[in-house]
């Protein structure tokens, strides 16, 4: 996977928790992201997860999101 190709998917899937998990607008949701206009994104996420946007929205399920997972952790030594 190329740099250019990794940071896409991390973008579309940080896009995608945004849209599961909030009452953003997509237009807005787009624009947070980085997409030039609503079509775009709509492209780039029915691409991704071949779904639309606001289909993923309304009705959320399981999509293949490339997100690291955050993990803290104190270790008292």
């Amino acid at each position: 996977m190329t740099l250019r190709d990794y940071v896409w998917t991390r973008r579309i899937s940080r896009a995608a928790l945004e849209l599961r998990d909030t009452d953003q607008r997509v237009l807005d949701i787009a624009v947070k992201y980085g997409f030039s206009s609503q079509e775009a994104f709509t492209r780039a996420f029915t691409k991704a997860f071949q779904l639309s946007p606001a289909a993923y929205q309304k009705a959320p399920r399981p999509i293949p999101l490339a997100i690291r997972l955050e993990c803290s952790r104190l270790i008292i030594i």
